[in-house]
């Protein structure tokens, strides 16, 4: 590239040199670019350099790195007082961008529920180029191991393109391609062009559950059940009306893009009754499907109280120390319960105590208060729960948990 360079005043506009002597212009650029000059000089009574040096080249590399800043420096004196002034220049590419925006790239795949797909897109030559002499020629696209077929012809400096085309039905792969006037072709990354005309089948394997938990298969005929349990398409469940948290459903099993198959949805936190358990599903390519059941969900009273014990802290609360846990009732009705946490440290042994009234379902944090002050050490900590409201019969609704370490 090339440049010259003028004097100008605090506004912009061309100035002279009134001086009786030439204005010395140190020149320096950022390494490894370089200038063909160093020292330019603006003669008395002149305005710029590029009558005494024409345009001056300022070579960059090839190996300079696309999106590299290069700064060219320019210093000398002016009236008595040194100026110094810059001028970036960012690297650019050569070739034109390309970018497809529906459907929309997720993790490298593009899906329809049809066959027939519109694509559309935007094709921008350089801006290393002239906009109004450079344009985009052609877009191109190939699928699989199929030759390139035009998309679409030229177009402007900036192609803000669309073409509808018929694709195989499964997965395969699709490249696209932009070419500018000056034959510069930008080719894109490889997508996994992903087709999938059928909703996912939803399948009841029990209508009776005696864990609190019911699994639930839901098949795809190309492996791309949507797992996401948040957000557009995502994965749900109600039981009674009620929905299922997303923390209360997990997967297993494995899809292969492409290819029919199943996984299992576990869905759990359900509380003891019968009510209609209905699931919510949907393709990657954006076709859903509903179903529901009637199910018996058999919680033992003894165990219809669990607890997060990941999540237990202990600290102070309104002056009073103790340990805060997450406890959840699943039982088919309120219960007021006790809360237990042991903390024992060798011999010692030490008792917090909680109270909460929790609805059918319902999760809630508790305080537990030291019974007696707890002193500062590490300690093993189980918790369990006493049901004194709601139940059946009143008793014991939890066996010990499994111990964790708290320090106090």
């Amino acid at each position: 590239m090339y440049y010259y360079v003028e004097l100008v005043d605090a506004y912009g506009n061309l100035a002279f040199n009134t001086g009786n002597t030439a204005i010395q212009i140190g020149v320096s650029v950022t390494a490894p670019s370089t200038s063909a000059e160093q020292l330019l000089a603006i003669n008395s009574g002149g305005s710029t350099t590029q009558f005494q040096y024409g345009n001056v080249q300022w070579f960059v590399p090839s190996t300079v790195a696309v999106g590299t800043v290069l700064t060219l420096t320019m210093t000398g004196v002016v009236l008595g007082n040194q100026v110094t002034s810059t001028y970036k220049v960012t690297v650019v590419s050569a070739l034109p961008s390309l970018t497809i925006s529906t459907p929309k790239p997720t993790n490298g795949y593009l899906y329809s529920s049809s066959l027939g797909i519109t694509f559309t897109g935007t094709a921008q030559v350089s801006p290393g180029y002239n906009p109004t002499t450079t344009t985009i020629a052609s877009i191109n696209y190939k699928i699989g191991s199929a030759y390139w077929a035009q998309a679409a012809g030229a177009g402007p400096n900036k192609d803000l393109f669309a073409f509808s085309i018929f694709v195989p039905l499964g997965l395969s792969t699709i490249l696209f391609n932009a070419t500018d006037s000056n034959k510069n072709t930008v080719v894109s990354s490889a997508y996994n062009l992903l087709v999938d005309t059928s909703a996912p089948t939803i399948t009841f394997p029990s209508s009776t559950t005696n864990t609190g938990c019911a699994s639930v298969t839901v098949a795809t005929a190309e492996g791309d059940l949507n797992e996401a349990l948040t957000g557009a398409g995502a994965f749900s469940a109600t039981y009674g009306g009620v929905a299922v948290s997303a923390g209360a459903i997990t997967f297993t099993g494995t899809q292969t893009a492409g290819t029919a198959g199943s996984v299992t949805a576990n869905i759990c936190g359900l509380v003891s009754g019968t009510a209609t358990l209905s699931i919510t599903a949907s393709t990657l390519a954006g076709l859903s499907a509903t179903a529901s059941e009637s199910l018996t969900v058999t919680v033992p009273f003894a165990d219809s109280v669990t607890f997060n014990t990941a999540g237990a802290t202990y600290g102070t609360v309104g002056g009073y120390s103790g340990v805060t846990i997450s406890v959840t009732n699943g039982w088919n009705t309120a219960q007021t319960l006790v809360i237990y946490a042991t903390f024992k440290s060798g011999t010692s042994i030490y008792v917090a105590v909680g109270t909460v009234t929790l609805a059918a379902g319902a999760t809630a944090p508790v305080f537990c208060i030291d019974v007696v002050p707890i002193p500062v050490a590490s300690y093993t900590v189980t918790f369990g729960a006493q049901s004194i409201a709601g139940g059946p019969t009143q008793g014991a609704v939890s066996a010990p948990t499994t111990p964790i370490t708290l320090v106090t």
